[in-house]
């Protein structure tokens, strides 16, 4: 996913950094304690929230660390991700959810080990180059990159900001004993100019860049993740009801909010949300254009079973 090198080790970028063996029962002579004494260890940032919890990313309060340390060309904000990850907000055990902003950046000869979404936000292009094609992501534009996709070139010159969707969480690049059985599938590109916004439902159009067959508009199909660009027009779902799937939501354009018990988030141009399954949770937006990155897939189909269980229950 994000690393600058293959001569690099992104796997400590991404995963927790070693703390201190502890503290001596018994301190030592002082020139014995200088000698003997470990080098402190880096701080970890602490996850504010504890998994499973609504977390609410402010656009104006991001922090952005660089994924390798002295390199710039790659800052990336972890919104939902790992929990012990440097820089992550929300911990999950499901998918990461990344603001990534490349710059001066070139990668070459990159196994993709992992599933992964971009969305193109305000600012330079991301290129990706594969053996057949050549890729171009500038705002609003999306690509869809399969399991086993092998890049020639990832660069960007001018600073290109993005949204970033990866499963699973615990990725880790290509070393010798990584294989997939069979070919990967092909990578989706969706110009911002072509893609196709359509009902789904009263109150709510969708542009699906990618999710499972039967999502309406669909334009790459998966098993793993739907992507897509939502737009809401005087929306409320009347009533808060249990997440049955997890969702991260980027605001686009206009306004959210979100309820949840007594909390009302309210959420403009910039901000994003985190709604892990199982949170309480009622939409209203007179008018937004989000972009929705939700786990797993086929979240319909989970929903349509939990409904025809509970209208059993009702009937019983």
């Amino acid at each position: 996913m994000f690393t600058n090198s293959l001569k690099t080790t992104p796997i400590a970028a991404m995963s927790v950094l070693a703390l201190g063996a502890g503290f001596l029962a018994c301190a030592p002579a002082e020139e014995e304690a200088a000698e003997e004494a470990p080098e402190e260890a880096p701080a970890v940032r602490e996850v504010p929230a504890p998994v499973g919890e609504i977390v609410v990313i402010r656009g104006d309060s991001r922090e952005f660390h660089e994924l390798t340390p002295g390199n710039p060309t790659l800052m990336v904000a972890t919104e939902v991700g790992d929990p012990n990850a440097i820089g992550t907000v929300a911990g999950t055990t499901a998918m990461s959810n990344v603001i990534a902003r490349y710059e001066n950046y070139l990668l070459e000869d990159w196994v993709y080990t992992y599933d992964e979404y971009i969305y193109g936000l305000e600012g330079g292009v991301l290129t990706l180059e594969t053996e057949d094609e050549v890729f171009e992501v500038g705002p609003g534009d999306g690509l869809w990159i399969p399991r086993g996709t092998v890049a020639k070139r990832l660069e960007a010159g001018e600073m290109a900001p993005n949204l970033v969707a990866v499963y699973p969480v615990d990725w880790r690049p290509a070393d010798e004993n990584w294989s997939m059985e069979g070919e990967p599938e092909p990578v989706v590109f969706v110009a911002a100019a072509d893609r196709q916004i359509v009902e789904f439902g009263p109150g709510i159009h969708t542009g699906s860049d990618v999710g499972p067959a039967s999502a309406p508009g669909v334009v790459a199909v998966s098993d793993i993740l739907h992507c897509a660009v939502t737009v809401l027009d005087n929306f409320d779902t009347q009533a808060q009801r249990p997440m049955m799937f997890d969702e991260y939501l980027y605001v686009l354009e206009g306004s959210l909010t979100i309820l949840s018990g007594e909390d009302a988030h309210e959420l403009g141009p910039g901000d994003a949300i985190w709604m892990p399954k199982g949170a309480m949770v009622q939409y209203q937006s007179e008018q937004s254009t989000l972009m929705a990155m939700i786990y797993p897939a086929n979240w319909q189909e989970q929903m349509a079973a939990a409904q025809e269980a509970a209208g059993g229950e009702e009937a019983e």
